[in-house]
């Protein structure tokens, strides 16, 4: 009877610790979960004031920016908004600190109250720097990377507050967080990936609206990439989940980024050697033009020269016979012109017929004076016709053509540019009197892309004018 007694006192003791520690269980589980609970109302509380100091942010940046932009400073119409904006984040900011703090008395966390004191290290800086938009003593850029750097940085301790601290927190994690990042990731990387190489197969360097388009690209990526590499090195991540973050962070954060760098490096370059090109077209064209402002105050000056007169005169007024002397003057001028310039392979004055009156040839070393029968009538000749009509003192400028001599084109072929002026006599038509008319040199750089040794130039002048000769021949005028 003792025994069984002993027995069933010893069951019932057994039971009532049973009893005691499943209450205690309970009541501890209970408790875990009114603190868990507690624990993710602070969380949703600082995420919501984070959220919405950043939206505030976001818009007073924009204003910012702005007013930065007119350089209208607090006058600008847009600054009480913007003081608004800046309001309204703190008052944000306030509370998300307030609950920050509560979360760190709950968790204990110092990796989180590290995050917190970089991000309100930001926020410092960004109300440091909002007086200055009343001076504009800051420039638009560095306004908009602080604004946008303290914003990133509400954003990452707004996710470091969500990471998940047991197994089911994580698979919640990995179901509602980390798996939309990284098709988020992936979807901007493609597009950024699509506009680079759309880019390289056009040959053209980055364009202002495609750099703009993949800056806000990356931002997107680089803060889906910070979701995920938050996941390195936490004490709840796997092994396998270690090494797949470590072999994603070298294939694509760190190979991606030095072909994105290269393929950036290359446009800058590509850009540079551009506006080189475009500053050397600059320059030539103004050197060019100078060349064409002598070249017209020569040519004007000889038009004018009183032996020109007096020649272009008496053509119109004596039989030709009887010009002998002027004749003479007119040569001994355009050949002594010709080798001093040593610029003008050919000096003409043509009469009002069109007919060569004196002529001066030059090869580089001698004027050459042609007279007789050699002299030509280029009265159908374009250039000619076009600038016989010009009025006094105006300059025509020819295209560049193959020479032609008696009608046919000159071989070796020769690119020729001419420049002419009507001559005009006080009392007389202005087409009356005829031209004076000069041919140019164009193997020289101003000419072409680059200077080239004679036997290269007449190689290159074949090769470039061999379309063209018959078209030139089929069109000339004996």
């Amino acid at each position: 009877m003792t025994t069984l007694k002993s027995q069933i006192v010893l069951v019932s003791s057994i039971l009532l610790c049973i009893l005691i520690t499943l209450v205690g269980i309970t009541i501890n589980r209970v408790f875990e979960d009114k603190t868990l609970a507690k624990e993710y109302g602070i969380k949703n509380q600082l995420a919501g004031h984070l959220n919405a100091a950043a939206g505030w942010q976001a818009i007073e940046r924009g204003l910012g920016a702005t007013i930065l932009g007119s350089a209208e400073g607090d006058t600008s119409p847009l600054f009480p908004k913007f003081i608004e904006m800046g309001k309204k984040g703190d008052s944000e900011v306030i509370q998300a600190k307030h609950y920050a703090d509560k979360l760190f008395a709950i968790t204990q966390n110092h990796s989180f109250d590290d995050k917190l004191n970089k991000w309100l290290e930001k926020y410092g800086l960004l109300k440091f720097s909002r007086p200055k938009i009343a001076r504009g003593d800051i420039s638009k850029n560095e306004w908009i990377n602080l604004t946008t750097t303290n914003i990133n940085y509400e954003f990452n301790l707004r996710n470091f507050a969500f990471i998940p601290q047991n197994k089911q927190e994580k698979i919640l994690y990995l179901n509602s967080v980390l798996r939309p990042k990284v098709a988020r990731l992936c979807e901007f990387a493609g597009l950024e990936r699509a506009l680079v190489g759309n880019t390289i197969a056009s040959g053209e360097p980055f364009s202002a609206e495609t750099l703009n388009k993949i800056k806000r690209y990356r931002s997107i990526v680089d803060q889906s990439l910070d979701q995920v590499l938050l996941l390195k090195g936490q004490p709840f991540t796997s092994n396998d989940m270690e090494r797949a973050i470590l072999t994603f962070e070298t294939e694509f954060f760190q190979s991606f980024q030095s072909l994105r760098r290269k393929v950036f490096a290359a446009s800058q370059e590509h850009e540079e050697a551009i506006k080189a090109a475009f500053m050397q077209i600059i320059t030539s064209k103004a050197s060019f033009q100078n060349y064409l402002t002598r070249i017209s105050t020569d040519l004007l000056n000889l038009s004018n020269h009183p032996s020109l007169m007096s020649l272009a005169n008496g053509l119109i007024e004596k039989e030709e016979v009887q010009l002998t002397v002027e004749l003479n003057a007119v040569e001994k001028l355009f050949e002594k012109f010709s080798q001093l310039k040593k610029v003008y392979i050919q000096i003409r004055y043509l009469d009002q017929t069109g007919q060569e009156r004196v002529r001066v040839d030059f090869d580089g070393d001698t004027p050459n004076i042609i007279r007789g029968q050699q002299l030509q009538n280029k009265r159908h000749r374009y250039y000619f016709q076009d600038s016989s009509q010009l009025p006094r003192g105006e300059i025509y400028f020819s295209p560049l053509d193959l020479n032609l001599e008696q009608g046919k084109v000159e071989i070796p072929f020769q690119p020729v540019f001419r420049v002419a002026t009507p001559v005009v006599i006080d009392g007389k038509k202005a087409t009356g009197a005829g031209i004076v008319i000069f041919n140019l040199l164009t193997d020289i750089s101003l000419f072409l892309h680059k200077a080239y040794p004679k036997n290269k130039l007449s190689r290159r002048a074949t090769l470039c004018t061999k379309i063209i000769c018959n078209k030139l021949s089929a069109h000339a005028e004996p």
